[in-house]
Parts: C-alpha cells; sequence; structure tokens
C-alpha cells in the first residue's frame, strides 16, 4: 500500500508522524512515531535513499536521547553513510551527524572515538560556516569536555580558550555564556597549578553573574563559595573570607539556615576568621557549624570532626583550653574511625590535642601525644622532612618542661637540620639549642649558637629589631651565669633600648631586663647605677603586680642596709 504512494503522499505521512514525534514530551514517545516514518520511507523510497537520512538521525537522536546509545549508534551511523554519499564528506549535514554520534561513543565511555568525530565535524564545520558560527562554538564546547573526560585537561584548556575569544567576539565579553566559560575554564586553570589566572577568571564571572542576575542569585554564592577556595589557596585569607561572608545569606536565603551547605559555608567562615587571628568570632561560627552538621550528617561524620579539631584550636587560641580538649578528642575519635590510626590528619589533632593537654599541666600526656603525631609524620612525610619541624620542636619543650634536657637537645638537634633554607627559624631554634646546651653546661655550643642566632636575626631584620634584643637578653643571661658582669652590662645595654621602643618604657619584659642589669651593675662594683635601675624596675613590675617585684624589693634592701 505504502508503496503505492506518491511521493507528496509519502512525505506529508511522514511529516505527520515526525510532528506527533516533535510534539511528545518524551523521546520513548516519540520513538514509535519515528520509527512508523522510517518505514514509510524505506518502503516508498528503499533503504539507501538519500531521503531516508534526516529521518534516520531524528531517530536516532530520540534513542540517544532515551538511552538506547546502540540503537542511536547503529541509526546514526546509516544516515551518516548516505549522507556522505549523496552531500559528500565535507556537508554541514555530515557534520551535524558526526556530533550526534559523538555523544553515543560518548555516552559508552570510548572518548578517542568522540574525540575523532568531533574534530572531523569542527573541521567542516569551520569551513563551510566560519570560526565564529554558533555549531562551530558548541562543538568546540563540546571537544573540551571530550578531552577533561579522558583526562586530557591541557588540550580541554585548548578548547576552552577557543570557544572564549570566540563568545567574547560574538555574544561580547559581558554575557552570560561568557560566564560559564569563564567559570569552566577557572576550574581547568586551577587544575594545572594556575591559580592566580583561576582567581582572576572567577572574579570576572562574578562581575557577570552580579550584572546580569543580581548580587543574590544562588549562582553568584556559588562562584563566591569556588573564588574564597582560589583566594584561601593562594593564602589570600581576607578576601577568601569576605566571599564567604557574602556568600552565606545567599545560601541560608536559597537552602534554609540549617542546610548541611550552610553548615560547611561556615565552618569555612569561622577556619578564614580565625586564620586573620579572631579566634571569638571563629568560634561563634564554627559553633554554629557544628550544631547544623551534627543534626544534618550526625555526630560522628567526618566533618563534623573538622569543625570540633578548628574549635579546639580556637579555644586554645581564647585560653579555654579545658573546651579545647574536649573539643580535640571528640574530633580525635571520629577522625581515627573515618581516616584510621595512622593518617596524617591524625597527627594533627594529636598536636593540637597535646598542646591544649600540657597547658593544662599534664605535660607527660601531651608528650606521649606529640611521640604517636611524629611516628605519623615520619611515615607520612619521611624521617628528614620539614613538615616534621613543628612536632619534633613542640616535643623539644615538652621534654624541657620535663627536665630531659638531652632530650631537648636531641630535637632540637633534629629541628635545625631541617631548617635549612629558612634563617629566621633556624635562629629561634639555635637560641633555644644553646640554652639547652647552657643548661648541660656546654658554655662554648651554647655561646655558638645564641651568636649565630643574632648574627642571622641582625641580617634579616636590621639592628632594632624586637627580636634581635630577645637573642641579647638570652646572651646576657649566658654572661650572667658565666659571671661576667661587664658582658652581661654591654649585652643588656643593646637590648634595653630596643625592648622600651617596642614595648613602651613600663613594660614587665623592661621592668626584668632593669633589674638584671641594675644586678650585672652591683657585681662590677657600681652600686649607684644598680640603685637607680633596681629603683625603676621596682615601680614596673609593682605596677604589673608582678611577682619579680620581691626579689628587686629583697635586692634594693640588702643595699640600703649594706
Amino acid at each position: 500500500m505504502e508503496a503505492d504512494l506518491s511521493d507528496a503522499d509519502c512525505e506529508k505521512m511522514v511529516e505527520k508522524f515526525e510532528a506527533l514525534a516533535r510534539e511528545s514530551s518524551a523521546p520513548s514517545q516519540a520513538i514509535p512515531y519515528l520509527e512508523h516514518a522510517l518505514a514509510l520511507k524505506e518502503a516508498h523510497f528503499g533503504p539507501h535513499h538519500p531521503d531516508i537520512a534526516s529521518t534516520l538521525s531524528r531517530l536516532g537522536n530520540a534513542y540517544g536521547n532515551a538511552g538506547d546509545t546502540d540503537r542511536a549508534r547503529l541509526l546514526l551511523q546509516r544516515a551518516l553513510s548516505l549522507q556522505e554519499c549523496s552531500l559528500g564528506s565535507s556537508s554541514v549535514e555530515v557534520a551535524r551527524t558526526l556530533v550526534n554520534l559523538s555523544n553515543t561513543y560518548a555516552a559508552s565511555g570510548d572518548t578517542g572515538t568522540c574525540q575523532s568525530m568531533l574534530q572531523r565535524a569542527l573541521t567542516i564545520q569551520e569551513f563551510e560556516l566560519g570560526h565564529t558560527h554558533a555549531d562551530v562554538v558548541r562543538t568546540l564546547g563540546m571537544l573540551s569536555n571530550a578531552f577533561a573526560a579522558s583526562g586530557h585537561i591541557t588540550r580541554q584548556k585548548e578548547f576552552l580558550e577557543r570557544v572564549l575569544v570566540t563568545q567574547e567576539r560574538t555574544i561580547g565579553p559581558n554575557a552570560v555564556d561568557v560566564a560559564v566559560t569563564l567559570g569552566t575554564l577557572s576550574n581547568v586553570c586551577g587544575a594545572l597549578g594556575d591559580v592566580h589566572r583561576a582567581r582572576d577568571l572567577l572574579e570576572r564571572v562574578l562581575c557577570i553573574e552580579e550584572s546580569h542576575l543580581g548580587a543574590r542569585h544562588p549562582d553568584v554564592g556559588t562562584t563566591l563559595l569556588h573564588l574564597s577556595e582560589v583566594c584561601a589557596s593562594l593564602g589570600d585569607i581576607q578576601r577568601a573570607a569576605k566571599c564567604l561572608e557574602r556568600a552565606l545569606p545567599i545560601h541560608e536565603d536559597v537552602l534554609g539556615s540549617r542546610h548541611k551547605v550552610v553548615g560547611s559555608v561556615l565552618g569555612n567562615l569561622g577556619n578564614m576568621i580565625g586564620a586573620l587571628g579572631d579566634p571569638a568570632r571563629s568560634k561563634g561560627y564554627l559553633e554554629r557549624a557544628l550544631s547544623i552538621q551534627e543534626a544534618a550528617l550526625g555526630p560522628f561524620h567526618v566533618d563534623v570532626g573538622a569543625t570540633l579539631s578548628s574549635l579546639g584550636s580556637a579555644c586554645g587560641a581564647l585560653g579555654d583550653d579545658t573546651s579545647a580538649k574536649v573539643f580535640l578528642q571528640r574530633a580525635l575519635t571520629i577522625e581515627e574511625m573515618h581516616y584510621g590510626l595512622h593518617h596524617i590528619q591524625i597527627a594533627r589533632t594529636l598536636s593540637n590535642l597535646a598542646n591544649a593537654v600540657g597547658t593544662l599541666g599534664d605535660v607527660a600526656h601531651a608528650t606521649s601525644l606529640l611521640e604517636r603525631a611524629l611516628m605519623i609524620e615520619e611515615s607520612h612525610h619521611g624521617k628528614d622532612s620539614i613538615e616534621l619541624s613543628n612536632t619534633l620542636y613542640s616535643l623539644s619543650m615538652a621534654y624541657n618542661r620535663l627536665g630531659d634536657t638531652p632530650r631537648v637537645v636531641d630535637f632540637l638537634e633534629r629541628t635545625l637540620a631541617l631548617q635549612i633554607g629558612n634563617p629566621t627559624q633556624q635562629a629561634l631554634t639555635m637560641c633555644n639549642l644553646g640554652n639547652a646546651y647552657g643548661a648541660l653546661g656546654e658554655g662554648v655550643k651554647q655561646k655558638m649558637l645564641l651568636e649565630r642566632a643574632l648574627a642571622i636575626q641582625e641580617a634579616h631584620y636590621g639592628l632594632h629589631h624586637v627580636q634581635v634584643s630577645a637573642t641579647l637578653i638570652h646572651l646576657s643571661n649566658m654572661y650572667a651565669v658565666q659571671k661576667d658582669p661587664l658582658r652581661t652590662i654591654e649585652i643588656l645595654e643593646r637590648a634595653l633600648p630596643l625592648q622600651e621602643a617596642h614595648y613602651g618604657p613600663s613594660h614587665v619584659y623592661v621592668g626584668k631586663s632593669l633589674a638584671n642589669l641594675g644586678s650585672a651593675y652591683g657585681k662590677a662594683g657600681d652600686t649607684v647605677r644598680q640603685r637607680a635601675l633596681l629603683e625603676r624596675s621596682l615601680g614596673i613590675l609593682c605596677a604589673a603586680g608582678h611577682p619579680g617585684a620581691k626579689a628587686v624589693e629583697s635586692a634594693l634592701a640588702g643595699l640600703v642596709s649594706g
């Protein structure tokens, strides 16, 4: 019957079925209509007629959209073969079918064939349509996605750059579609390590979105979160915090104030504010984050553990070591459940917990926590990594409190060896190591280390920096122990004006240095100068309520009685 139809009647019937397919609300509903249309055409024109190609393409796309990529690929390959025979291999229709066919290969994970078809389609489109045509831009975007799927991020970036240039030329640099490309390109630049470019691209995205969508749009909130992450990775904590502060109310409006994403934003904001030196505000944000995360994720979720750890650090910075200990112990339990006992995150929490426990007076427990942290860090980074230096230094301080000076020396020697390339940190370690050697009676090593530290600090900071004064004080103490009052006086006369300039003439540090200088003058036989210095010291220490005032008062009384 269908073979007896005229060409016109056949086309009318095909158009009717194709119209019904277009009106269908889902690909699966369109497929039967398009199958009828194809059957009509094949019966009337034969299976190899060029006119069948268009229906094969529509039916192939419908199967693809319905998820049947195998059937879609067979139909589209038939369409491509007919088009190449009838239209030539460089036809725009061939390019369009190549693009559709590439989707079936992408869906099945064959990114290599997908890329080949898209590149062939792009060559045709650029020649036939020009480099700025919308189809060219679309194919460039698909190519960038195809290379991303195969892990070729550099090639992905190459095609995204071409998309961006074309979009900026055709639709303008501030169009919404440009913002989408800029955002994707920013992610790629970040993945390739070009974080500065990633930040600059996101700043452009933000401007475009604010201009087109308004400052409180959800897309603006998402971009602010991405921008905060990039700024934080660049060390621009101030900008990261501002982005999070702006993103927070947007996400609260869109998701509700108790949503887990809001909890995450609050947690990140708390960390940024803490890094900026405001532990009180940091604690407020982190407490809000913890409340949301515990309700939304459960009390033992890893994100809850991270927030507890940050809360512990904030409480420690505020001097509330009891709360810090509670939060950090909870964090440690969760992290051990999630990561296992030997993960590097465990080492960080152990170190923070050791600080809290040690400040509360349990130095032995703090030391055992630090020893465990060190074992994890050595396993993770290796024994010669600079990443160990903080824990080694903390251990030296813990053993110093325990009175185990040989262990102090061991850990500080290891710390010093790892700090090569960081002279200012080396200088601080040299001071502590020198004092430890002094406690062991090795004055020659003590003098050498303290003088090396002083030379480094003078070269780095200049002669009048407060850090220079601190090392001078260490040297003066050494000469005092060695009963060399003249050298003690010489050193303290240099240190005292530096302290007065930095701390002010009535600071406790100044008062203590005045007392030491007075004592040195007394040992050198200048009791007049001794009395004047001790009287100044007494006034400062009494005004501050410092316990050292009693010793100064006693020394003055001895001068009077003498």
